[in-house]
C-alpha cells in the first residue's frame, strides 16, 4: 500500500491501527508543465497574496482577513485574493461570517467564489505569495501548485506538508490561529520583495526537481 506523505502513513498505521504488509511512501506530485519556471523579473511589487481553500475553520480564512486589516490600519499596501472553496454544509454560518468580513475589507480584499482547478493556473501566476492555513493536512495539491508557479509561501505547521516547508527557504511558518503572527509575515514580505523572489524561487525549483507528476508515475510503477 502506498500512502502520501510519511504523516499520512504514521496516522495510518500508528493511530489508526492499520496492519499493512509493506507501506511505502510515495509523494504526491504535480503536472509542472501546467506552471512554467517563473523568472526573478516576473514578480511584481507590492506582492498579491492568494489565500485558497474551503471557507470553514479547519482551514481558517478569518485569520488571513484579520491580518490583511491589521496591515491596512498601518496604511501598508496590501492586497488579498480570497479563491473559496466548496464549505462544508454545517459551516455554512460560518462562511457567511468569512465573507460579510471580506465584504468589509472591500478596496484590499477580493473574493472569488469556486474557481475550478482548470483556472488556478492562471489564479497563481497573479499573485506573488499563496497563504496557507490548516489545522491537519496530508499532502495538499494546492500547496504543490503554488510552489510549483514561484509563489512564496507563508504556511502553518499541519503534518504532510512539514516535511518539505523549511522555514526562512522555501516558506514563511506561523502558528494556526494566529492573525497576529500571520501580519507579522505579510508585513515582511511587503517590505522585503526580495525575500518574495528567494522564497518563490526557492519553493520552484523543489518541485520542479523533487514533486512532478512523472517521477510520481515512476515511482508508482515501480
Amino acid at each position: 500500500m502506498t500512502f502520501n506523505s510519511q504523516f499520512v502513513r504514521n496516522w495510518c498505521l500508528h493511530r489508526e491501527g492499520w496492519k499493512v504488509k509493506r507501506p511505502v511512501v510515495i509523494y504526491g506530485g504535480v503536472d509542472t508543465n501546467r506552471f512554467p519556471p517563473r523568472s526573478p523579473e516576473a514578480y511584481r511589487y507590492p506582492p498579491r497574496f492568494l489565500f485558497a481553500g474551503r471557507l470553514d475553520p479547519e482551514k481558517d480564512p478569518l485569520s488571513c482577513l484579520e491580518a490583511a486589516a491589521k496591515l491596512k490600519q498601518k496604511g501598508l499596501p496590501v492586497q488579498l485574493t480570497l479563491a473559496a472553496g466548496s464549505t462544508i454544509d454545517i459551516f455554512q454560518t460560518y462562511a457567511r461570517t468569512v465573507l460579510q468580513r471580506a465584504e468589509e475589507l472591500n478596496g484590499i480584499v477580493q473574493v472569488r467564489p469556486q474557481v475550478l482547478p482548470s483556472e488556478m493556473p492562471t489564479v497563481l501566476h497573479q499573485h506573488e505569495v499563496f497563504v496557507f492555513i490548516s489545522r491537519m493536512d496530508g499532502w495538499p495539491n494546492a500547496r504543490l501548485e503554488a510552489m510549483a508557479c514561484g509563489l512564496a509561501v507563508i504556511a502553518t505547521r499541519c503534518g504532510g506538508p512539514d516535511e518539505i516547508l523549511l522555514d526562512g527557504e522555501n516558506c514563511l511558518i506561523f502558528p494556526f490561529g494566529d492573525a497576529e503572527a500571520l501580519a507579522e509575515r505579510m508585513e515582511r514580505l511587503i517590505r522585503e520583495p526580495e525575500l518574495v523572489v528567494q522564497l518563490g524561487q526557492n519553493a520552484q525549483r523543489l518541485i520542479h526537481e523533487r514533486f512532478t507528476m512523472e517521477r510520481y508515475l515512476d515511482e508508482t510503477e515501480a
